[in-house]
């Protein structure tokens, strides 16, 4: 594992991740039946880095258990 990146990744949750949403839609009746949460880096030297890089690296570190309450939170900001 990449200890410097997982520095970066350490600090990237509170001033480069973003949430996003997407609609969970019923193909047969276009019924919207609930909403996904998109998590998204982008740094500030504007590049992406996309969930299947950074969430692995995130598990093996133990960090996913921070950014998935980061995640939680921002979800409940989202919604009210």
């Amino acid at each position: 594992m990449d200890a410097a990146f997982m520095a970066v990744l350490k600090t990237a949750f509170n001033e480069e991740f973003s949430l996003g949403s997407q609609a969970k839609v019923r193909a047969t009746s276009d019924e919207v039946t609930g909403f996904e949460a998109l998590l998204r880096w982008n740094t500030v030297v504007n590049k992406q880095i996309g969930p299947q890089e950074f969430i692995p690296i995130a598990e093996k570190s133990g960090l996913i258990r921070d950014i998935g309450s980061w995640v939680l939170q921002a979800t409940e900001i989202f919604i009210h």
